[in-house]
């Protein structure tokens, strides 16, 4: 079984790995303030505009000790998040996450 630390590094290391290689044009920071996850069992991740900026704005979905949480997090540009405050995802599983345009 995978340790909580293990987890995390494994969730940062993807991130970051997709912030520098799909999105190339902006810097990114290794683990951005907003998108900040302790001791997470089980999470996912998503990235789309959501305020049509065309910046890959993140959803982050996390089962940590405190319990279920949800982060949706748009991007101001180059890379700097800001974490929008919503109620919406309200206990949301960490199980899969997608966007979509309608």
């Amino acid at each position: 079984m995978k340790s909580k630390n293990t987890t995390k590094i494994l969730f940062l290391e993807l991130l970051f790995l997709y912030l520098t290689k799909i999105v190339r044009a902006q810097n990114f920071t290794v683990v951005p303030k907003a998108l900040l996850i302790v001791d997470a069992i089980r999470c996912t991740i998503s990235f789309t505009h959501v305020n049509g900026d065309k910046d890959h704005d993140v959803i982050v979905t996390v089962l940590n000790l405190s319990g279920y949480n949800s982060k949706l997090c748009t991007n101001v540009g180059y890379g700097n998040f800001t974490k929008m405050v919503i109620t919406t995802f309200y206990r949301v599983a960490p199980r899969l996450v997608a966007f979509t345009n309608i």
